[in-house]
Formats: structure tokens, C-alpha cells, sequence
């Protein structure tokens, strides 16, 4: 970019204009190349919005009935609705004899879809813990079509939050949230001051930071407003196709 901005303001000499074209012509090629690579990232990232693990509940979750340090749980399979009336496939992995029959306090662990929450149960249910997953809405088998890195998935979150009060069998409830699990936890518990608490496993803090953090480590490096344009290409790509603004994911405004 240097070079172009020098050409256009010092223009060369007759005798090394030649020359001079030469270098120009392959910076401009070579822009226009980086540039087409980097568009085809952001389309890549298009097509993640509606791709989805799909995961089979027999082989990928834990046993209907299973056994953890002498004790035995169980695998509740439910479906709730979400505001946008997508159907979400859930579990909820409880005593298979609820101690003194009484309320136990409940983590709902969030990150893409029911196949990541064994380790959690795993960890949880000997110390009197149930653990709710979930599909997000457009991941695993739960319907909806685009994945929103938390923006709509904060909603189906306040779904099985509701669920989970109007049901009655737990008394607090925790979140456990990893990646865009992180940040819709993180977005969602702005919201619900009865949340006792949350883990939060490596969420981003605002989405185009992240993206123009991530420009810097490639290779190649493309001129701030050559990146800037891309983003908000980007931007009404997404606002028109899952109808969200990437600029809202900010998990710092939520909290000011």
C-alpha cells in the first residue's frame, strides 16, 4: 500500500517509470489475489452459519441408564420450543433416585450440541449436580436453520431456562458455556440476574475485534481498510441471510 500511495503521490521520473509500473502492476495483482483468498474465508464462514454436526444419540450420548461411582443416572431426553418456534432437542442427565426426593441444583452446559456434555455430566452428577444440553437452534438435531455465535442461541438458552422453572425439579441453576456457548451464556445471564453462576470457557468479547485480531496472523497481510470493507461486506451478507448484525455480538456491552 506504501508503494501505491508514494506512485500516486511522488510520481517517477520518465526514466524509471518502466520500471516502476512493473512493481505496481504485480502489488495490484498481488492485492487483488490476497483479497480474492480473504473473500473466500468470509464465504466459508457464510457456509459454517448453516452447516451442523449431526451426531447419532445412540453411539454419541451417554446411556439412558448408567452407572458413575456406584450410583445410577439417568438420560431424560426432552424437546422444548424456542420463541421462533424451533424444536430443541435436549437432555437432562439426573439421579436415577433423587437423594431425599428434594430439588437438586442444575448446570445447563452450552457449547454446540448434546455430544459435548458427557465430560460435564461426568464431572457433576457424583456431587448431587444434574446437567442440562441442549442443540442449539441450526446445530445437532434441533431445527432452525443458521448458527447466530450466540445471538439467537441466547433465546433458545431463556427457552430451557423456562423449562427448567416451570418444571420445578431444580432449585439453582448454573451455566456451564464453552466458546459460543461462552458468549451466549454470557449474553443471556446479563439478562437473568437468578443465574447463581457461570463457567465460561474461552468466549470472544466482540466479534469484529476477533475478526480483524484474526487478519493479523495470516500470512499475508491486506491494508486495514481493504480488511474494514470485507467485514462489512460481510456484515449485510449476514444481516440478510440469518437476519442478526455480527456488530451486536459484544459481550462487554451487555454488561454496561
Amino acid at each position: 500500500m506504501e508503494q501505491l500511495v508514494n506512485f500516486i503521490i511522488r510520481p517517477p521520473s520518465s526514466n524509471v517509470l518502466k520500471f516502476d509500473l512493473v512493481k505496481f502492476h504485480g502489488f495490484v495483482v498481488a492485492l487483488v489475489c490476497v483479497g480474492i483468498a480473504y473473500f473466500a474465508e468470509f464465504h466459508k464462514f457464510l457456509k459454517a452459519l448453516t452447516a451442523r454436526a449431526e451426531y447419532n444419540p445412540d453411539n454419541d450420548l451417554l446411556d439412558q441408564e448408567f452407572m458413575l461411582k456406584g450410583k445410577w443416572y439417568q438420560r431424560k431426553d426432552i424437546e422444548v420450543k424456542n420463541s421462533r418456534g424451533d424444536v430443541l432437542q435436549c437432555s437432562h442427565y439426573v439421579p436415577l433416585v433423587s437423594p431425599e426426593g428434594k430439588p437438586l441444583p442444575c448446570v445447563i452446559y452450552c457449547h454446540g450440541n448434546r455430544a459435548d456434555a458427557s465430560e460435564a455430566a461426568i464431572i457433576l452428577l457424583p456431587s448431587n449436580i444434574t446437567v442440562f444440553t441442549l442443540d442449539f437452534s441450526g446445530s445437532g438435531l434441533s431445527g432452525g436453520e443458521h448458527v447466530t455465535l450466540g445471538w439467537y442461541e441466547k433465546d433458545d438458552l431463556k427457552a430451557v431456562v423456562d423449562y427448567l422453572r416451570a418444571d420445578g425439579n431444580v432449585s439453582l441453576i448454573g451455566l456451564w458455556g464453552r466458546s459460543m456457548g461462552a458468549v451466549t451464556s454470557l449474553m443471556y445471564g446479563a439478562e437473568d440476574p437468578s443465574i447463581a453462576g457461570m463457567v465460561l470457557d474461552s468466549p470472544f468479547s466482540d466479534l469484529v475485534d476477533l475478526m480483524m485480531e484474526l487478519v493479523d496472523t495470516y500470512k499475508f497481510r491486506l491494508p486495514k481498510f481493504t480488511v474494514k470493507f470485507a467485514i462489512q461486506y460481510m456484515r449485510k451478507a449476514i444481516q440478510k441471510k440469518a437476519k442478526f448484525d455480527i456488530s451486536d455480538l459484544n459481550t462487554i456491552k451487555v454488561f454496561v
